[in-house]
């Protein structure tokens, strides 16, 4: 027998968005941004785990404020329920439409 992979529900985030949960497999605290932040703010800096871009466009996250400190790209469509360890919790900032 083997595990599926948990998909994220197409519900919860909204076409155009980039998703991003606390915890893994896109649940706990969730928020959706349609647009680059420069500092996504005390409710979800540094609490990042599982993500899905639907914005149909690139995002790049960041470690810092501003755009600082690129961790990685996503290409659009992709979804990840568990970030690596190293990225885990670290995402400040993001970019719509930008690679690192």
């Amino acid at each position: 027998m083997t595990a599926h992979p948990v998909a994220a529900d197409s519900g919860q985030c909204p076409s155009g968005s980039f998703c991003v949960w606390e915890q893994s497999s896109y649940r706990g605290d969730f928020r959706h941004y349609t647009s680059s932040n420069p500092n996504v703010g005390d409710y979800m800096n540094d609490r990042m785990t599982s993500y899905w871009n639907r914005t149909g466009k690139t995002v790049s996250v960041y470690e810092h404020s501003n755009y600082v400190g690129c961790m990685f790209t996503i290409a659009a469509g992709k979804s990840e329920a568990a970030v690596a360890s190293h990225f885990n919790d670290k995402m400040t900032s993001l970019r719509i439409g930008s690679g690192c």
